[in-house]
């Protein structure tokens, strides 16, 4: 995205928040901001994460919530199944004698860390067992997409232009 697109959808942000317009904000700087951490983006998913915040943003919104609706707006191709689905998969799975082949590495780090395939074969509770993998899955997943985060925030900060932003 250019700078002229961010300081676009800077504008359409601005609109939607008339008491913003006075000259006490500092436009420059704000698209400056903007520009440093939604550049990357393609303008269109920009656009449509923006006016995704517009329409339940009770304040204006910060670069993090864009993001984050720009995020929310794209398809999933990490190819993770969702919980339910992979929790499916664990209990199709129950054999004590044969040997699990997972669709997702995330299944088998959650199984391995509930004790293993025979542990949750040989358990009497598997309401607690499936409230337990529910828990332990999402709990991996999240620290995934915070590595994940956490390099792009490493991307943005290696960057030189990041460093000063006047």
């Amino acid at each position: 995205m250019t700078k002229r697109e961010t300081k676009c959808l800077l504008g359409l942000a601005l609109a939607n928040w008339p008491n913003m317009q006075d000259k006490s904000f500092d436009v420059e700087t704000t698209a400056a901001l903007w520009h440093k951490v939604l550049g990357h983006l393609p303008f269109g998913d920009a656009e449509a994460g923006l006016a995704k915040v517009l329409l339940t943003a009770k304040f204006f919104p910060t670069v993090a919530e864009v993001f984050e609706a720009v995020r929310s707006l794209r398809p999933d191709t990490s190819g993770v199944p969702p919980v339910e689905a992979a929790w499916d998969e664990v209990c199709r799975n129950l054999n004590p004698y044969a040997m699990p082949e997972w669709s997702h590495e995330a299944i088998r780090i959650t199984v391995r860390r509930l004790g293993g395939i025979r542990a949750l074969c040989e358990s009497e509770n598997h309401v607690a067992d499936r409230a337990h993998f529910f828990k332990l899955y999402d709990l991996h997943l999240s620290r995934e997409k915070d590595k994940i985060l956490n390099s792009q925030a490493a991307a943005l900060v290696s960057r030189a232009e990041l460093k000063m932003i006047n």
